[in-house]
């Protein structure tokens, strides 16, 4: 307001002081022509180089006060368009900042949307922050909706890291061996990226990965639904920043079909890694047991001889996995017991090997004493 105050007090003073110099020039011309007829003498006005003389000082007054005048319109007309252009400024700049904030506050509804729209408990922290890292050059003076990728240096430009994270997981897709830790730590950095979050501690299940101490919203045990939801956060990153889309079916049906029993070997690797800041949340003895026996009676690269155990092997994934399945072997001793007694007629089959029973054994010592301690 000040500001607008003192540019136009200043226009007003400018206009004045022209106005008044066109006075005083209109009154100094009239003051020299009446001079001019007081200070020449009455006969001598028929001579013709009187008025000659006096049609000179005619036109040269005129015509100072002519290129006075002509100089303070060509004066006031650019200080004029001098005020205009900084309106014109001043328009864009708002129209610039309504864009701004109408395209963060859409980014935002549709973060949310998709957090909805999964159902799951997971969000991200800090929306503002994706923003940012998504539009870095955004701002109130300039709002750019699409984020270019052609000629831009990778290390600089997050949707751009983003599709080189998923070319990553596309390697991974060819190769039925690949390594799950290599898929593991991808899933980790991105949801870092990403800053996704569980949006309570008290929101974590068993198969949950672990950060230290902090929960993640990353399963081992139900990795389909770890991946449903990064692929479609990532999507719709890139839609909104005017680039293409993921082909959401590829790696959501990768990501959602990894080999559990594989998943299961990794999240026990994790688990069992003094060494290692990542953990997995489990909180039954009962569940342990179970993966500490399924991981190391599995072997992707070789298969047991033993029938009984490939068939333990195929349908624990199911009783670790799923909730229905696992709830059940949770509630009551009975199918502990069932277990048991499995395990040791295996034990007793020739076509077990050492290993295998070694391991077999030691399960069924854990399970009889958590059997025993639940019954107490």
């Amino acid at each position: 307001m000040t500001e607008k105050k003192n540019e136009k007090s200043g226009f007003n003073w400018v206009t004045f002081s022209l106005r008044a110099m066109v006075v005083i020039l209109t009154v100094s011309a009239l003051t020299i022509i009446a001079g001019f007829f007081i200070t020449v003498k009455v006969g001598e006005y028929d001579a013709l180089e009187v008025w000659s003389t006096f049609g000179t000082l005619i036109s040269t007054t005129f015509g100072m006060l002519a290129t006075v005048t002509a100089l303070g319109t060509l004066f006031i007309v650019t200080k004029q368009y001098q005020q205009q252009e900084k309106i014109v400024e001043k328009q864009i700049d708002s129209i610039e900042f309504d864009r701004y904030d109408r395209h963060r506050r859409i980014f935002f509804e549709r973060i949310d949307g998709i957090e909805k729209q999964l159902g799951t408990e997971f969000r991200i922290r800090n929306k503002e922050g994706l923003y940012r890292k998504i539009f870095p050059h955004n701002s109130p003076l300039r709002c750019n909706v699409k984020v270019e990728l052609e000629n831009s240096q990778e290390d600089k430009v997050f949707v751009k890291w983003l599709y080189h994270k998923f070319e990553e997981l596309e390697k991974l897709m060819e190769d039925k061996k690949s390594n799950i830790h290599t898929l593991v730590d991808i899933t980790i950095h991105l949801h870092m990226e990403l800053e996704i979050e569980l949006k309570s501690e008290e929101d974590k299940k068993i198969g949950d990965l672990l950060i230290g101490d902090k929960a993640t919203p990353i399963s081992l045990y139900d990795y389909g639904k770890t991946a449903m939801a990064l692929v479609k956060l990532c999507n719709d990153i890139f839609i909104y920043s005017g680039n293409e889309p993921l082909k959401e079916k590829n790696y959501t049906s990768f990501m959602v079909n990894v080999d559990r029993p594989r998943l299961l070997k990794a999240a026990n690797e994790i688990r069992n890694n003094e060494h290692n800041v990542k953990s997995i949340y489990i909180n039954d003895e009962i569940i342990k047991t179970y993966e500490d026996l399924f991981a190391a009676l599995y072997d992707p690269q070789k298969e047991s001889s033993n029938k009984e155990i490939k068939g333990f092997i195929e349908n624990l994934p199911n009783m670790l996995t799923m909730p229905s399945i696992r709830n059940k072997h949770l509630k009551g001793n009975k199918e502990i017991y069932k277990v048991v007694k499995k395990l040791e007629r295996i034990t007793g089959e020739e076509e077990t090997s050492k290993e295998e029973k070694l391991a077999i054994e030691k399960a069924i010592l854990k399970l009889n004493s958590n059997a025993i301690i639940r019954e107490l």
